[in-house]
């Protein structure tokens, strides 16, 4: 009995050991055959299982990539992030790092290597989700190639993980570049919450309702900030504005009169004046404006700026005479603190309107009075003073010329070609000799040439 026991025992025993044996042997077969699978574009798993000798190879592999990133060696890093890929293609560290190199570092043209990168981006992103680094980077990567809608979607998020005013703020332009105006307007809402600057605010809330249509909801908003507040000017301003694009013309003029009666220095009467005579076609009263603005000694020179554009916007469609602009910005160009900005402005007019070369002189000549150093400026100076056989003004702006833009060998060249050098062959050597020097150092070979020739 005992003995039938026994063998009965041993037989469990050794079919017990044979099944253990058994899967024992499929464990270890599985472990040797399994491969993980590689991560594909949408799933969120964030790292493929690493023994630790590989984990160590990949963090010693990355680690060394990032050194020779931030040591300026791009294509080092790159190599050896794909060699840390290698090892673990799913690491979002990794993947965005690589993303960040070629999207830094490739040409536009070059749109394979470029959508490798924003593959690579996006990736990182998906792996590690919540990651707010990653989401506002990519976010702000689609908002520089201006793939708003992309961008609009990861900065619903990044309000969230971060909700301060500037985000908020570049959620709205996303939002009404999209045409999600109800969604624009509430975000301007949260933007109060945070203490926004008010006027902007206002600003940006007008003009939504506007691309809405919803002219009459502006009007009564901006007459309630008004009231709000009667001794904030700038709501009246929005609303002289919004009737002048909608011409309500004589709603318009009623506004601009009240602001100036209420504030007689206000910054935006003379170009709200403006719009409304442009609008009426006063081209009488337009140039009165015009200068009235050129003339002001309190206006500050960035709204005499603007008025300015806005005249020049009114010669663009032919119905100003672009002269009279021209005498306007010499005027304001000469009040205090205005010549520097008004001249550059003013040379720019001239050049885009193309009027009379000779026109060219009297700007250059006050930029140069305040800033020496302009090179524009001083060369349409000594073109001038060629022009008019001015060899003193031609001597004082070659060597001025010479002083601050050494590389420049046409300073040279009109000094050798001066009265002084005429009549003095010691000077006409130095001047040959430092042009030679200086235009060697810069590399211009062809500058030494020309002064060979005319030496």
């Amino acid at each position: 009995m005992i003995k039938r026991i026994l063998s009965s025992f041993h037989l469990l025993a050794v079919m017990g050991w044979a099944l253990l044996s058994s899967l024992l042997l499929g464990c270890s077969n599985y472990a040797r055959n399994y491969v993980e699978p590689v991560l594909e574009d949408g799933t969120v798993r964030a790292r493929k299982l690493l023994s630790l000798k590989d984990q160590r190879a990949f963090d010693r592999t990355y680690l060394a990539a990032m050194r020779q990133k931030y040591l300026g060696q791009v294509d080092a890093a790159f190599d050896l992030l794909d060699a840390a890929l290698m090892i673990n293609p799913n690491d979002a560290d990794a993947l965005y790092q690589q993303g960040a190199i070629l999207l830094e570092n490739v040409y536009f043209s070059d749109s394979l290597l470029r959508l490798r990168g924003e593959q690579q981006i996006q990736l990182a992103q998906q792996l590690a989700p919540s990651n707010p680094y990653y989401r506002k980077q990519l976010a702000d990567y689609w908002v520089e190639r201006k793939l708003y809608e992309r961008a609009l979607r990861l900065y619903e998020q990044v309000v969230v993980d971060e909700p301060t005013e500037e985000n908020f703020t570049l959620l709205e332009l996303l939002q009404e570049s999209t045409a999600h105006y109800d969604a624009a307007l509430q975000t301007l809402d949260k933007l109060k919450e945070l203490g926004g600057e008010a006027n902007g605010i206002l600003a940006r809330k007008t003009k939504v309702l506007e691309l809405q249509n919803r002219i009459s909801d502006g009007i009564a908003l901006l007459r309630e900030a008004s009231e709000a507040d009667a001794e904030n000017s700038y709501p009246r301003v929005l609303l002289a504005n919004l009737y002048l694009l909608n011409h309500y013309l004589d709603r318009a003029k009623e506004v601009i009169d009240d602001i100036a009666t209420s504030e007689p220095h206000n910054e935006w009467v003379p170009l709200l004046r403006l719009v409304y005579y442009r609008n009426k076609n006063d081209v009488d009263n337009y140039d009165k404006t015009l200068a009235a603005v050129a003339a002001d000694t309190v206006l500050a020179v960035n709204n005499k700026l603007d008025a300015f554009n806005e005249a020049a916007y009114w010669v663009g469609e032919k119905n100003y005479n672009k002269e009279k602009v021209y005498e306007h910005a010499v005027t304001a160009m000469h009040q205090p603190g205005d010549g520097g900005e008004m001249a550059k402005w003013l040379l720019a007019f001239i050049e885009e309107h193309k009027l009379p070369e000779e026109r060219f002189t009297e700007p250059a000549r006050v930029l140069f009075r305040e800033d020496p150093t302009n090179e524009d400026a001083a060369i349409t100076l000594l073109k001038d003073a060629v022009r008019n056989d001015d060899a003193e003004q031609a001597d004082s702006i070659c060597e001025r010329g010479r002083e601050f833009h050494p590389d420049n060998v046409f300073f040279y060249s009109c000094a050798l070609y001066s009265r002084r050098a005429r009549t003095n062959e010691d000077f006409r050597r130095k001047i040959l000799r430092e042009g030679v020097k200086y235009v060697a150092l810069f590399g211009f070979r062809g500058g030494i040439i020309a002064l060979w020739d005319v030496g």
